[in-house]
């Protein structure tokens, strides 16, 4: 059986070696595993290359890494769910969707998905709407007032919107929940969180007790290269100046700019001093701080409000199982699976978009880092077995 599973990896940690030693467990002989690239659902860069990341997931278990493109991984849980779940989806051969959760009740997040579908639900939502709330805090309320649980936790909301993107799909793969083990904010129980472990990177200090000893040696190797960590902050000028000279006709054509924040976000950006008091300025009850860094984010990497597609599958890693995976892949897919980006593939009209929006993001990532590197690494750095 191969299993799928969604991940950041932003960095692979030691609840991520746990996650992946319970999927074979459960009996995989084959992990794939659909990894954001170069930006993450924040709204941010990621903290290391794309490539280096999978590398690391490859060296710990995983056996084929795939890209979730930018449309999807800066998107809301939502967008970000069913980007991985169409991935997974695509590639022909996946069996088992498997995620980690706080809950982790796959029927309990199923019955969840039935009542979002409910036209009782879409009332009360209405209404919770219309007294200002955010989408979130709406949507948990009608949920509860319908008797459904309503998922808090990042892993929980996920989980509800995984499942809900296989049942659109009439998809016949499996989910699979995992308890996750820890504490998302990084307290003292269980495996320390990827947000705390960049708390402390950030810090100064490598946590290498929190790390697999790959992803240790990875990331040491990085800083003293001043190849990570990578930081919106190192992108606050250009990202501000980008908004000063926007016009709003523009800014409406992009992902998760709504409602008139065109105009907000221009007016922010005019007196902004800095990438924290830009998302300050635009934020407000009804838009979380998380809907606000989409809002900047989407257009500045040029995503717009379209529905993204999936035009092609792109391999980040992989080993020698990974390799076997991929035939299998060529023969159940309807999508070419690429592993190296060409000026070539990038003139082929369908691939056209995607190409250039991937090529963009990881262009910007790579002037996010503390020593600025080359542009093009999309086409440069070529993908071979591990």
């Amino acid at each position: 059986m191969i299993f799928a599973t969604a991940a950041e990896y932003n960095p692979f940690h030691n609840g991520h070696a746990y996650h992946i030693s319970q999927i074979k467990k459960l009996g995989a002989d084959g992990i794939i595993a659909v990894m954001s690239g170069s930006f993450v659902q924040r709204g941010e860069p990621a903290g290391m290359s794309k490539f280096e990341r999978a590398k690391c997931a490859v060296r710990n278990g995983v056996d084929l890494v795939l890209e979730l493109p930018v449309s999807f991984s800066v998107g809301s849980a939502e967008r970000f769910a069913a980007g991985c779940v169409r991935i997974a989806e695509a590639t022909g051969v996946v069996s088992k969707f498997c995620f980690g959760s706080e809950n982790a009740n796959v029927p309990t997040f199923e019955k969840t998905v039935e009542t979002l579908e409910t036209p009782e639900f879409s009332s009360v939502l209405k209404e919770e709407l219309s007294e200002g709330k955010t989408f979130a805090a709406a949507r948990a309320n009608a949920l509860k007032e319908l008797g459904a649980f309503a998922p808090e936790k990042p892993n929980d909301i996920l989980a509800v919107e995984y499942i809900k993107e296989l049942k659109r799909l009439k998809s016949k793969i499996v989910p699979v929940a995992i308890k996750r083990v820890g504490d998302y904010h990084g307290g003292s129980t269980g495996f320390a969180s990827a947000s705390e472990i960049r708390r402390k990177i950030d810090g100064g200090v490598l946590p290498k007790e929190d790390l697999p000893k790959e992803t240790s040696e990875t990331l040491e190797k990085l800083l003293l290269q001043g190849k990570a960590p990578a930081k919106i902050e190192n992108l606050e000028r250009m990202l501000i100046g980008f908004f000063r000279n926007a016009e709003a006709e523009e800014l409406k054509e992009y992902y998760a700019v709504t409602e008139g924040a065109e105009n907000r976000i221009i007016a922010a950006a005019k007196t902004a001093t800095s990438i924290e008091d830009f998302y300050e300025k635009v934020k407000t009850k009804r838009y979380t701080m998380a809907t606000v860094r989409r809002m900047i984010i989407a257009p500045f990497l040029g995503i717009k409000k379209a529905e993204p597609t999936i035009p092609f599958l792109r391999v980040l890693a992989f080993n020698a199982r990974g390799a076997e995976i991929m035939k299998n892949i060529k023969k159940s897919s309807d999508l070419p699976l690429i592993t190296n980006f060409t000026p070539e593939l990038a003139a082929v009209s369908e691939f056209a978009e995607q190409i250039v929006l991937e090529r963009r993001a990881t262009d910007i990532f790579s002037l996010a880092t503390p020593v600025i590197g080359s542009a093009f690494s999309d086409y440069t750095e070529k993908i071979t077995m591990i």
